[in-house]
C-alpha cells in the first residue's frame, strides 16, 4: 500500500522525519540516477545525492506545498552537481551510468555494439559544456517537460529549448567525430 506522496509532503514539511525518509527511499534511485548521469563517476554522484538530500531536509521548511516535488529535487540536485563540478573544475566524460536493459542480450554482437554505442553517448554527454548537458539530461533521461526543466533552471521556456538545441547539436556533432568544427553556439 502506497502512501499518498503529498500526505508524506505536507507531513516533511512540518518536520516528521519518518515522513521524509520515505520520500528519502522512494526518491533516490532517480536522484542517483541524474547525478550520475552530470557527474563524472560513481562515488560523486553517491555524494552529490547524499548532499541533495541534506539541502533538501534544511530547505524543507520553505518548500511550497503547490510546487511539485521532483522538481524542486531535480533543481537541487542540479545545483549540488554544479558545485561539485565547480570545485574540482572539470567537465569530463560521464564515466558509468546505470546501465539500461538490453532486449538483444541474446545476441552478442548485438550487445557489444551497444555497449560500444552507449559508451560513446556517455562520453559525448561528459563532454558537453553544462549549460547544455543538464538540459539535456533532464529531457532525455529524465523525461522531464519543457516547463518543468525551466523550473529547475529558473529559466524561460524559450531558453531551455535553445539550450536543448544547442546542446543536441553539440552531441551529435561529438558523436560523428566532427567536434573539432566550432559551429559558434558557445
Amino acid at each position: 500500500m502506497a502512501v499518498d506522496e503529498q500526505v508524506l509532503l505536507s507531513a516533511a514539511v512540518r518536520g516528521d522525519l519518518r515522513s521524509f525518509e520515505h520520500l528519502v527511499r522512494r526518491h533516490t534511485p532517480a536522484v542517483y540516477r541524474y547525478c550520475a548521469r552530470m557527474l563524472p563517476n560513481r562515488a560523486d554522484a553517491e555524494d552529490c545525492t547524499q548532499e541533495t538530500w541534506l539541502a533538501a531536509w534544511r530547505a524543507l521548511p520553505g518548500f511550497r506545498e503547490d510546487a511539485a516535488l521532483t522538481t524542486w529535487l531535480y533543481r537541487i540536485a542540479t545545483n549540488q552537481a554544479l558545485m561539485m563540478l565547480r570545485r574540482r573544475r572539470v567537465d569530463v566524460p560521464v564515466a558509468e551510468l546505470p546501465e539500461v536493459s538490453d532486449n538483444g542480450a541474446g545476441d552478442p554482437a548485438r550487445h557489444l555494439q551497444r555497449e560500444t554505442e552507449r559508451a560513446a553517448v556517455r562520453a559525448a554527454i561528459g563532454r558537453l559544456p553544462v549549460q547544455y548537458r543538464v538540459p539535456l539530461v533532464l529531457r532525455e533521461f529524465e523525461s522531464l517537460r519543457y516547463d518543468e526543466i525551466a523550473g529547475v533552471l529558473d529559466l524561460g521556456v524559450p531558453a531551455v529549448k535553445t539550450r536543448l538545441h544547442r546542446g543536441r547539436a553539440q552531441l551529435l556533432s561529438l558523436l560523428d567525430g566532427s567536434s573539432g568544427k566550432d559551429s559558434g553556439d558557445s
